[in-house]
């Protein structure tokens, strides 16, 4: 069983397929890491020095930046990494309403109102 995942080339963190355990040592890749605190199963942990403010990368994709220097092996979390998004944005829900082009007939009760109302 492989003990994390590395979801593309450019991401600076791994995922923990299992939990994984200080002083550990976990190959990703080329790469050969030692854990440097528990690491839970599903965690987040960094596969290379990550230096305050720089982008964390998963995906492929910026998903926040370091807010303190996180060492390799290092557990990823919201005590060191801040979002990238900023301010409020305003959203309202407006759905449009169309009508079903997949019902050909309108839609009927086969059976019978009870006395009380209910069918």
């Amino acid at each position: 069983m492989k003990d994390c995942l590395m979801i593309k080339p450019q991401d600076n963190v791994g995922i923990a397929l299992r939990e994984l355990q200080t002083g550990e040592t976990i190959s990703v890749g080329e790469r050969t890491i030692v854990i440097k605190e528990p690491i839970l199963k599903g965690h987040k942990f960094a596969l290379k020095d990550i230096v305050e403010n720089e982008d964390v990368i998963k995906y492929g994709f910026p998903i926040g930046h370091a807010t303190e220097m996180i060492q390799t092996g290092e557990w990823v979390h919201t005590k060191n990494v801040k979002t990238n998004l900023g301010g409020v944005e305003e959203y309202s829900y407006k759905p449009k309403f169309t009508e079903n082009r997949y019902q050909k007939e309108p839609l009927t009760f086969k059976g019978f109102k009870r006395k009380n109302g209910k069918t």
